[in-house]
Parts: C-alpha cells; structure tokens; sequence
C-alpha cells in the first residue's frame, strides 16, 4: 500500500514539475554573447589574481543576474578586480550600467560590491585598498540595462521577450530535494515498520505469535525469524507445554534417521530458540539434566 501511494506520489508530482522543469530551462537561457562576455569576466579575474590553470565553472543565470563559480580560491585587492570587470564590459560593449557583488562560497556573504553606472555621478565602490584574503569566492553581475544587451550583435537584431525576475530555477530545484527527501523518508519508514497480517496458522506463545508454516515469532509487530529445524523443534515442545520431552524424542521427531548424525547439535538448537524467545521473560525453555528439555510458560 505504501508503495502504491510513493508511485502515485511521484507521477502526480512528476506532471507538476515536468512542465516548470521546461519552463526554467527556458527562462534561464544564456545569450551567446552575453555566455562568452560573462565568462570572459570570469577568466579576467583569474588573470588578474595570478591564476592562469584554474577553471571558471559554468555560469548560472537568475533573471538579469549571472552567478560566476571559480575552480579555485584565491585572494584579490577590490580595485585591480573592479578595473578588470570594467575593462571587459568596456571591450564587449556587455553593459554600461551593473552591478558586482563577490560572495564567500556558501554563506552568500557579500565581501565586497560596486556599481558602474553611464552616469558618471553613479559610481560607487566600497572598501576599496583593503585586500581580501584568499578563500573560496563567486561573483554575481547584474546588468541594470536588461534586455538591451540581449539585441546588441553584428547580426540581425533578436527580438527578445521579457523574463520574470523570480528565481524560478532554485524553486524547481527546491522542489526535487524536498521531494527525494520525502521518498527517502518513506523508503526507510516502510522498511522499519513492516505491516503485520495476523496469520491463520498463527498460534499464541505468551507474548508471541508462533507461525510454523511462515517460520516466524511475531511480537508488537516485529518478526523474528526460524530456520526450519528451529520451528519444528518449537513446535514439538509447544505441543507438550509445560511438560519435559526427552531428548531422544526430540531428536527422533525433529531429525528422523539423522538423529544420530545431529545428537550434538541439539543444544545448540535449543541455546538459538532461547535467544529468540528473550523478547518474552515469561516464556523459558528449561533443561532437564539428563533427561532433555522443557517448554515454561508462567502466567
């Protein structure tokens, strides 16, 4: 049943996300030039800082804001990276009015931001002539003249439509996490907590249920289970409850013409039933010295 409601679960969430997953990948769709304008930042800055091996990762879109990932840490001083940025945003004509903003990987923290403006009474840059240590650093452009920068090419003009400037792309990817973490949640719920069905087979041994058909003890919903010469010996001292069987009998009933193969085995049969029947102190198997063993079960 609970399988049944997982797959009903992930189709009816599937055809909600299918369309959004769609969607976005529309919506976050990098312009080539913008592609290659972004990236080229990225590269600048590595240059700037000293670094000519390491990796730009692939550039993420949000609305008009481009997120740039670095393959490595690096420290660098405000000024030589805002004169950088601005040097490519000259030379690829990308954007005159935007924004920069350098985050620490993870915690979002802003370390250092400016604005560039055509204005030239728009041009603001803090903390400037204070170097920042080396750490792990992305950089977010946002370009104020949205849309415009999109129609500037040497070919004919593309005709551009407007984006929604909500970060529709880490809602979808919110959306499959929580959806992974339910289904996981369900996987192991389902595992730890199996559902007991009441055998017909099933007979009361104290706090237990005994099935010798299905093998098994069952106890507040848990199985333990038996191993087919375990549950014929159960069975054979449950039928003579309270009373002692002799080990030859035992032997005789359970083993057959292998009982003199396995006569020193029976102990050892006997010591694994008494570690299974431990979830119940009232039911015991006792040894009768010399003669063989015996079912208890107090009241």
């Amino acid at each position: 049943m609970i399988a049944t409601s997982i797959r009903h679960l992930v189709l009816v969430l599937g055809a909600l996300l299918l369309p959004a997953l769609v969607h976005s990948q529309l919506l976050e769709r990098i312009p080539p030039r913008v592609h290659v304008g972004i990236r080229t930042i990225g590269h600048a800055v590595l240059l700037a800082v000293g670094d000519s091996t390491s990796l730009v990762l692939p550039v993420q879109r949000e609305a008009d804001t481009y997120l740039i990932s670095f393959g490595a840490e690096f420290g660098f001083v405000p000024e030589r990276v805002a004169a950088v940025v601005d040097s490519v945003m000259k030379a690829t004509r990308l954007s005159t009015d935007y924004v920069v903003e350098v985050e620490r990987c993870g915690t979002r923290e802003v370390v250092h931001s400016y604005e560039r403006s055509a204005a030239d009474t728009l041009n603001i840059m803090p903390c400037t002539s204070r170097a920042l240590p080396q750490a792990c650093y992305t950089m977010r452009v946002t370009l104020l003249d949205a849309g415009e920068h999109d129609t500037r090419s040497a070919a004919a003009p593309v005709v551009v439509t407007s984006t929604p400037t909500r970060p529709t792309g880490w809602i979808v990817s919110g959306i499959l996490v929580l959806l992974a973490a339910l289904l996981v949640i369900l996987w192991f719920r389902r595992k730890g907590s199996p559902v007991i069905t009441h055998s017909d087979t099933a007979v009361p041994l104290g706090a237990f249920r005994f099935d010798r058909a299905k093998l098994e003890l069952i106890i507040q919903d848990q199985k333990v289970e038996l191993s087919g010469k375990e549950a014929e010996l159960l069975h054979l001292l449950h039928g003579n409850v309270n009373e002692t069987v002799a080990r030859e009998v035992m032997l005789k009933e359970v083993w057959g013409n292998e009982s003199d193969y396995v006569g020193r085995t029976l102990d050892v049969f006997v010591s694994k039933l008494r570690k299974k029947l431990e979830a119940d102190p009232n039911v015991r198997i006792a040894n009768i010295r010399g003669v063989g063993y015996r079912l208890i079960l107090d009241n």
